[in-house]
This record gives C-alpha cells, structure tokens and sequence, in this order.
C-alpha cells in the first residue's frame, strides 16, 4: 500500500505508546520526524537515521526530577512543572514542523494544541491520540465519585485541559484505543471525528508457558480452597480501588487479595477503613515476579472508574487468569461476560462481589471452560500492526 506523505512527523514529549509507534513507522520508512520531550536521562537514538530525531528535555527533565522533591506543596509544584513542560513543549514543536514543513502530525493533544493548528492551517493532518476518556469525561466522574468519599482527585491544570479541547477542535481525527473511549467523546459531540484503534493483546508482554503446561497450574490453582486476587496498577479512585476493597469486604469465601503496583493516599485511606481485609501489598514487581503473580492468581480485577484501556487485563488474560473488568475500562471490550471472563457496572461493588462468589461456586469443568476462552481469543496484534492501522487511516483522509 501506498500511502499520503513522507512528511509525517510524531511528538511525544514521554516515552509512551507513541515512541513504540513511531519505531514501526520508521521500520516501513513512514517516519520523516520524531519529536522528543524526553528527559535528558532517558534519550533515544533507536532511530535508523540520525536526522529524524528532535529532542527538546528541559521542561520534562524538571519534572521527572519532582519525584525528589520534599515540600509540603510538593503536588502543587508537581502540577506546575507538567504544565509548563507541556506549554513549553509545544511552543517549541510549533516552531519545529513549520521548519521541518510537516504534513501530518501524529501527538497527544494536551502538548501540541499550537502545533496541530499550524499544520492545520497549512492544508496538513493533525491526528490526537488520546489513551483516555475525553478530558471533561473524566474530570466529571473523578469528582463525581470524589465527592461521596470527601476525596478531591487531582486532575490536569486548567491550561492543560484547555489546550486538551483546543486540540480535540483542531485535529482531523481522534484516535482511542476502545469503544468505552469513543462513547466518551460521542457525548461531547465528536461522533465524526473519533475512530477506534486497538492496542490489543499482542501489544503487551504475555508469557511463553506451553498452553498444555498452563492449563495444569490454573487447575492445581482452582482446586485449592483460597481464591487468589489480583490487582496490578496505580491502586486510586481513578483505578477504582474502593470498588474492589468493598467487594472484598462482603465476600463470605476464603480469599487473598494481592496488590501490585502503587498505593495512593486516597488509596491507603480505603484500604486502612477496612479492618478485616485480607490482603497483601507486593509493591511494583519486575517482570518475572509479576509473571508469578498472574500465574498463581485465579482471577484479575480491573474496577476502573475511567480507564481508556487497561493493559493488564490483556496481559492477565495470556496467562489465563480470569479477568473481572469494569464497563468503564477500555480493555472491557476483550471480554465476553461469562464467556473469556466477567464484566460489571462501574463503581458497583455488590455486583463485583456477587460474581466473584459466583465464579468461586463453580465446578472445575466450567472454570476450565472461561480459561480455555480465555487464553485462545488472545489476538496477536503487533507494534507493527497498529502503525499499519495508522497508516490506514492516514490514507482513508
């Protein structure tokens, strides 16, 4: 396939998805600029020629240092660094791709609102790829669901959030990654412009256990009278940590629920308001532990509140552990309720406990059943594979 322009250029002021698609456009030589915020401690030069690269660090080098700050305001700093880094940012992309006459521009909205609007008004592309809900979405049901705890969840500037809808007017088109993402957006009136593409499952880092050797461990696993649980991620309102330890609290079967990843304050204040839980915090696990987590788990849940994907459940699935996703949790769409795993109504605990109990009743036979669903409907989809969806698109405008 033939496709539109050399002059396609990508910013990513992290080393997000974006750097991951960018490596693959590059490999069918699609790439003409790569635009890096990087920090300076974490430069690239995976790129096949030199000249492609751009970096500009200093605003995001500051703010991946705020992890060492110690003050009181220490979040107030945090949040004006990000901001500045992104206006920074784009002030200075801005200049770059009337220099670099870029054609398309691939970006995440809230750092290149200017940018995208120059490209624009020169006959160009500008496509936002947003791993999220749509930014007012999520700012409405974060403090929705804050306010029943007291709890104020800390979102985006004001300028970032302005500069996030500025682009969402400016771009072509807006790319999400699952159909929960999209119907955000169609709420606000962007029916026309937001299109689907998938991370799915071969984005993420699964296992290479033999199918045969798997079946036997989660079957050892399902006899045994406890049920494991597993939470991977950021353990916070967004994530919808006081959905699960509710659940918890009102499951009358033997479990354990095991935490991997980070514990907010919010977090920590849900968790402490349950006397009698049982759990167990595992920190942030490398690969191979996190491997032993999934594997000696029976189930996975992901209770977002807003969640554009959610990687983990994926990931989870390709070791067969029984994912337990939130309708509000992009990566909802992988799972078949009752078939490949089980899906329920965000911020409902008492029907995520209901189906776990559900699920532990079960014969042997039907676990069996989700698991083998489960591991077989995993789609071998590639970095390469969603740059060629990319590509698509770019020659369908």
């Amino acid at each position: 396939m033939k496709y539109k322009s050399k002059n396609l250029a990508i910013a990513s002021i992290n080393k997000s998805h974006l750097y991951k698609l960018g490596l693959s456009l590059n490999k069918f030589n699609q790439l003409y600029k790569f635009y890096s915020g990087f920090p300076i401690f974490k430069r690239i030069n995976s790129f096949s020629d030199d000249n492609i690269l751009r970096e500009h660090h200093i605003w995001q080098t500051f703010f991946k240092l705020r992890k060492f700050i110690f003050l009181e305001n220490k979040n107030q700093i945090s949040d004006y660094l990000a901001s500045k880094s992104s206006e920074n940012f784009d002030l200075w992309l801005s200049k770059q791709v009337d220099k670099d006459d870029i054609e398309i521009l691939i970006s995440e909205g809230f750092y290149s609102s200017k940018s995208g609007l120059k490209v624009r008004n020169r006959g160009g592309t500008y496509i936002i790829e947003r791993p999220c809900a749509h930014i007012l979405w999520q700012k409405n049901i974060l403090e929705k669901t804050g306010n029943k705890f007291g709890h104020i969840p800390r979102m985006p500037t004001a300028s970032v959030i302005n500069s996030e809808l500025e682009s969402y007017e400016t771009a072509n088109k807006i790319v999400v990654a699952s159909n929960f993402a999209k119907r955000t957006f169609e709420e606000y009136g962007l029916k026309e412009k937001v299109v689907v593409i998938p991370y799915e499952a071969g984005l993420i880092s699964g296992n290479n256990i033999d199918n045969d050797l798997l079946r036997t461990l989660k079957i050892r696993n399902n006899l045994k009278k406890k049920l494991k649980i597993l939470f991977v991620g950021n353990a916070s309102l967004r994530k919808g940590i006081n959905v699960l330890i509710e659940a918890c609290s009102k499951l009358d079967i033997p479990y354990e629920l095991n935490l991997v990843g980070s514990i907010d304050k919010f977090g920590w204040k849900i968790i402490s308001s349950y006397k009698n839980l049982k759990y167990k915090y595992l920190g942030t696990l490398k690969k191979e532990k996190l491997s032993d987590c999934y594997l000696n788990s029976n189930i996975l849940v992901l209770p977002s509140i807003e969640d554009g994907y959610g990687m983990v459940v994926p990931e989870a699935m390709s070791y067969g552990t029984i994912p337990f996703v939130s309708l509000n949790a992009g990566s909802s769409d992988l799972v078949e309720n009752g078939i490949n795993g089980f899906l329920f109504n965000c911020n409902n605990a008492d029907e995520l406990a209901k189906k776990i109990i559900n699920y532990y009743s079960m014969e042997i036979e039907n676990k069996m059943k989700i698991f083998d669903s489960c591991i077989h409907n995993i789609s071998q989809k590639s970095w390469d594979d969603y740059a060629l969806d990319f590509l698509r698109l770019i020659n369908y405008l």
